[in-house]
């Protein structure tokens, strides 16, 4: 390797080494909202592209140096590291390959574990820095490894919590490790021979990369100053909750569960208006998006539009009944999505303890959600048919196999047809499949909708008089409704 490319290898380290920080803050700052991002793709695929860039010039020097073990097992790693960056890509679409999805990452943490160890025993470990990345990237490589098992393998919220943290935070954290290969690329500077080309090509050849670095600098700058707007706009709906959503959510009580197990959840409960211990009502399950996970026991308010929409006071007047509203610990999902530690059976065991604290028809219990909350409506229902009465799944992932357990459950479903983030054909295949099997399902679809469709939704004629007027043993007053696109 010439001076130049040195030079380049520490240049690109070095803007991956600042993009990934910034990256880590971002991610600090919003959490789990980062994903959602509306610049979220463009940016993780600019960090990849930047990642690959500067993994070349460590291969060339791999290859100029004859470390031809690190150079293998550096190039397998990097194709398995593709394969994990679309699987992941095709994850967040909520596609047919989430079940590649542990396989992928096992695959990745095993080929960074060969790869590191190459680094600590073969001829590499005579550069001193090449010697300390092998060590460090070693341990953060078997942390993954280790934590991704265990949390497959427990069924404890609060450690699924930390697990989660942990896979999230140590490759994040391992990325300062880079900073040796700079060190490394520096210390070989210093012992550098000027190659025997002309003086001409020498100032051509660094014209070029000068221009490609400013080139990626720019494209950088836009990326980052994109983030940073995007996080700006979120932050009031990330890390403050709105005033509104506080007083709102002070109308509902605030309670905790703990499970014989001592799992933990939160969550808010809103009685009938002039709730009569003598009477029996409905109780609707409304389930908050992907935003809203915490322990606050307030963000979930702000997370489900139809709690919302509920605790209006002139639909309470309307439809009198016990709003209940669980808030989904960090890191885990109201069940049914693989790979990912579900809390369904702590919210049917909640409903069953508010079941035997109030006066609550179980003929008449209800779930709806939108995003995550709408995945996990289709869940319940699929999971729980004998449970519920209705749901109203909105934008929501379903596993059409299930179909069948929940053919005589009123369903209506809502999705737009342009999202992004969990396709419209989920929906439509989950509605296919439950016709299929005897099932009278209702379905809107939103032409020119996105992820975001509460809107419509909520301003859909007759929605909760629908809602309300089914029971268990009155399956046939869906068909009082059909169907319709806006």
């Amino acid at each position: 390797m010439n001076r130049t490319q040195y030079d380049l290898g520490i240049y690109l380290v070095g803007l991956y080494f600042f993009l990934t920080s910034f990256d880590s803050l971002v991610y600090f700052y919003l959490g789990t909202a980062t994903f959602s991002l509306p610049s979220f793709y463009s940016w993780s695929m600019f960090l990849a592209a930047i990642s690959y860039m500067w993994q070349i010039i460590v291969f060339k020097y791999y290859h100029d140096k004859k470390y031809s073990l690190a150079f293998a097992s550096g190039v397998f790693s990097v194709i398995i590291s593709l394969c994990y960056l679309i699987v992941v890509f095709d994850l967040l679409a909520i596609n047919e390959w989430q079940k590649l999805f542990a396989p992928a990452y096992l695959a990745l943490s095993g080929a960074g574990m060969l790869h590191t160890a190459i680094l600590i025993f073969s001829n590499t470990k005579e550069r001193p820095w090449l010697k300390r990345v092998g060590v460090c990237f070693f341990i953060s490589y078997l942390t993954m490894f280790s934590a991704f098992i265990w949390n497959l393998n427990v069924h404890d919220v609060w450690l699924n919590t930390i697990l989660d943290k942990v896979l999230h935070w140590t490759p994040r954290v391992s990325n300062l490790f880079l900073v040796f290969f700079i060190m490394n690329f520096l210390s070989e500077l210093k012992q550098i021979k000027l190659e025997k080309a002309s003086e001409t090509q020498s100032r051509n050849s660094k014209r070029i990369t000068e221009g490609v670095a400013i080139l990626i600098a720019i494209v950088a700058f836009l990326f980052v100053g994109k983030v940073v707007i995007d996080s700006y706009t979120a932050a009031p709906r990330t890390k403050v909750v709105a005033r509104g959503v506080q007083r709102l959510a002070q109308s509902f009580d605030a309670r905790t569960y703990v499970s014989s197990q001592n799992d933990t959840m939160r969550y808010r409960l809103l009685k009938p208006l002039d709730y009569n211990p003598q009477k029996k009502y409905p109780l609707v399950v409304c389930l908050h998006h992907g935003g809203a996970h915490g322990t606050d026991n307030i963000r979930q308010i702000e997370g489900s539009s139809a709690a919302r929409l509920l605790s209006k006071q002139i639909n309470r007047s309307k439809y009198p009944a016990f709003i209940f509203v669980p808030q989904c610990p960090p890191g885990a999902h109201w069940g049914g999505i693989p790979y990912q530690p579900g809390v369904d059976y702590l919210v049917f065991e909640m409903i069953d303890e508010l079941e035997k604290e109030f006066g609550i028809d179980e003929k008449r219990r209800y779930v709806i959600g939108q995003s995550m909350g709408g995945s996990g409506s289709w869940h319940f229902v699929c999971s729980r048919p004998e449970m519920f009465a209705a749901a109203i799944p909105i934008c929501g992932y379903a596993d059409p196999n299930l179909a069948e357990n929940m053919a005589s459950v009123p369903v209506w479903a809502f999705h737009g047809a342009k999202d992004k983030l969990v396709p419209v054909r989920f929906s439509r295949d989950m509605i296919q499949a439950i016709k299929k099997v005897g099932g009278n399902p209702l379905y809107t679809e939103v032409p020119d909708g996105g992820h975001n469709i509460w809107w419509q939704v909520s301003s859909t004629p007759g929605l909760l008089d629908w809602l309300f007027a089914q029971r268990r043993e009155q399956m046939r007053c869906q068909n009082f409704f059909k169907s319709y696109e806006y």
